[in-house]
């Protein structure tokens, strides 16, 4: 459920940002709809197939299902190991990890800089050039998580 909530939330933020080049404004309700719609499809359809090949047994983080997960692609390696089949289960099993890691950045930056703006209204754009006057917003925004990600072990419970 966490995904999917940080999902919704990063989707609502960048709105206006996505919203702010688009000339004709009207064109923008059926892309937000189809894309709303496309979504809530694709979730609904990974936790169907989830719950039908793991049953009651599937880990919170589904990812992690894949860890010890049994089958083999492509050639064995002559250790009794598949390299294919390996690979493609530490890319599964990391894959959440680095998505996050990779958007983790762009994210900060946002928050950082809309922080930036709620605090100086419509003085922004008098500071928003200046480099000392951003930096601590976008550390605000970049150095909890951080923090909190180091102290949090388990997200399930």
């Amino acid at each position: 459920m966490l995904p999917i909530v940080v999902f919704a939330m990063i989707y609502h933020n960048s709105i206006p940002g996505l919203a702010h080049p688009v000339g004709d404004k009207k064109k923008l309700r059926p892309i937000f709809i189809s894309t709303t719609v496309f979504c809530a499809l694709a979730y609904s359809l990974i936790g169907i197939v989830l719950g039908y090949a793991f049953g009651d047994s599937i880990e919170q983080s589904s990812n992690l299902n894949w860890a010890h997960c049994a089958w083999e692609a492509g050639p064995d390696d002559g250790r009794g190991s598949n390299l294919v089949s390996q690979l493609i289960k530490l890319y599964i099993v990391l894959f959440p990890a680095l998505d996050v890691l990779s958007a983790y950045p762009l994210n900060a930056i946002t928050l950082g800089d809309n922080m930036l703006g709620a605090y100086h209204g419509r003085r922004i754009h008098e500071v928003e050039n200046n480099r000392w006057e951003r930096l601590p917003f976008r550390l605000l925004a970049s150095v909890p998580p951080i923090v909190l990600a180091v102290l949090v072990r388990e997200l399930g419970t």
